[in-house]
């Protein structure tokens, strides 16, 4: 074989290896709430597209959340998983009338949770900043977003009326928070004491059980 024919063959062998390895690995770290695996972000979107509404997990919820927010405290705190996001993008594509969602419509809500927290106020512009404590280690998010202010009517002769506030911490990347142990979601607000809520990531589901039709 001539030495120019045996160089391109050897020249495309290695190129094909590189291909090969250069091909995106689906799940890059062990399977996770964090990281869930191609089936359960795939279940999630499946369920979202029978019609069921995703719900988030509600960390903390005081049981008369109105009391609270005239009080000027802490509501509530909820979490958005990647399985949340997969979905609500079935749900939103059933709503839109679009096909049945696919994987490739779900892979990228992987290492993307969100933690809302929803507070009162006299001041509309009161805003609050979130992080989460794991030990010595302190994770804080990638965006702060506040939500839209709302009025609430307070009937319990503290003042007239408040606002229902609330702020999305959004954590993107592999390492963006633990996927097991346990933590404190520490809120802070201006001239009010740090509210500290306690999560446990073990308890935060990896996997979705379709609903039976």
């Amino acid at each position: 074989m001539n030495k120019i024919v045996v160089a391109t063959v050897l020249i495309l062998g290695f190129g094909l290896v590189a291909c090969r390895r250069s091909q995106p690995v689906t799940e890059e770290q062990p399977a996770s709430w964090l990281n869930p695996s191609d089936q359960a972000l795939l279940d999630a979107a499946t369920a979202g597209f029978q019609g069921k509404e995703p719900e988030p997990i509600w960390i903390y919820k005081s049981e008369v959340p109105t009391f609270a927010k005239c009080l000027e405290r802490v509501s509530g705190a909820a979490l958005f998983t990647p399985l949340w996001n997969a979905q609500w993008i079935g749900y939103h594509k059933r709503k839109e009338f679009n096909p049945a969602p696919t994987l490739a419509d779900t892979t990228g809500t992987r290492y993307s949770p969100s933690i809302v927290v929803y507070y009162g106020s006299q001041r509309p512009e009161d805003e609050a900043n979130v992080a989460i404590s794991v030990g010595e280690s302190v994770f804080k998010p990638t965006r702060l977003k506040m939500l839209r202010p709302d009025t609430v009517s307070c009937d319990y002769g503290i003042t007239p009326i408040a606002w229902s506030l609330g702020v999305e911490a959004q954590f993107v990347g592999p390492n963006a928070l633990p996927t097991s142990g346990k933590g404190t979601i520490i809120v802070r607000r201006n001239g009010k004491e740090d509210m500290n809520i306690d999560i446990d990531f073990d308890s935060i589901p990896s996997s979705f059980n379709i609903p039976q039709q």
